[in-house]
């Protein structure tokens, strides 16, 4: 049962991950932040009348993890984004572009269906109950094939192409049993460590164990879409990994 509850977890999740751009305004404001030496609340660094504004319109304090004025942190969420990939083998790290082929399960025109239903442009199918992840994980078993036809829903897309998705979260979440466990046994519980420096070890053996689900995913999509999957997001979205690193 517990393993049914995570994977339950991780697939509500997962859907909002689809469906919510995978925050490139954090990288964004992490960039800016670093570049020209802004401390939140405190120093606005070299930065220059057009960026200050720009900084307060986005609300990249909100963003970077620096929400009080009255207790000025830094940027803590950038901090552990790039903790997070440095806790990651190096030689597992791949570029998405080294692994987009031709031979991919996602042809041109599901990318671009992607993208269309993702920028609102079409309307997505309305979810059946089915697809409701107490309905797909139930009584010690996972129908991924329902989970595909759901994704297939959501995107609009191939069979083939919805089971990029589907093959991810299979790999990474398991069959909901201690035998076929994905990465569970290594990322749930994550969400209740209050310091990243006190769980490098956790979080290496999580990262370790989603990025070559990563790779798969990438090679299987075959070209870039507006919201693909990246280890960070998947990190702090799905596996919930919010302590900070002090």
């Amino acid at each position: 049962p517990q393993y049914e509850v995570a994977l339950q977890q991780w697939m509500g999740h997962f859907y909002r991950m689809m469906k919510t751009k995978q925050d490139p305004l954090l990288t964004s404001c992490c960039s800016l932040a670093k570049r020209i030496g802004i401390e939140p609340f405190l120093d606005w660094g070299k930065a220059t009348a057009d960026q200050q504004t720009w900084w307060n319109d986005v609300d990249c304090n909100n963003a970077v993890g620096a929400n009080t004025k009255e207790e000025p942190h830094g940027i803590p969420n950038c901090q552990t984004m790039n903790m997070i990939t440095s806790l990651v083998p190096k030689e597992l790290i791949k570029s998405p572009l080294e692994l987009y082929s031709k031979d991919s399960a996602c042809t041109a025109e599901d990318r671009e269906s992607i993208n269309s239903t993702f920028l609102g442009e079409t309307e997505p199918e309305a979810m059946p109950v089915d697809c409701m992840p107490s309905k797909i994980v139930d009584a010690g078993r996972v129908r991924w094939e329902t989970f595909s036809t759901c994704v297939r829903r959501i995107f609009g897309v191939s069979k083939d192409c919805s089971n990029c998705y589907t093959n991810f979260l299979n790999e990474i979440g398991g069959d909901a049993t201690e035998k076929k466990s994905g990465c569970m046994i290594s990322c749930y519980g994550l969400e209740a460590c209050p310091s990243l420096r006190y769980c490098t070890k956790t979080v290496s053996w999580c990262g370790k164990c989603i990025q070559p689900a990563l790779n798969n995913y990438h090679k299987c999509l075959g070209g870039p879409v507006q919201n693909q999957l990246n280890l960070e997001d998947v990190m702090r979205k799905l596996v919930h990994v919010w302590g900070s690193i002090y």
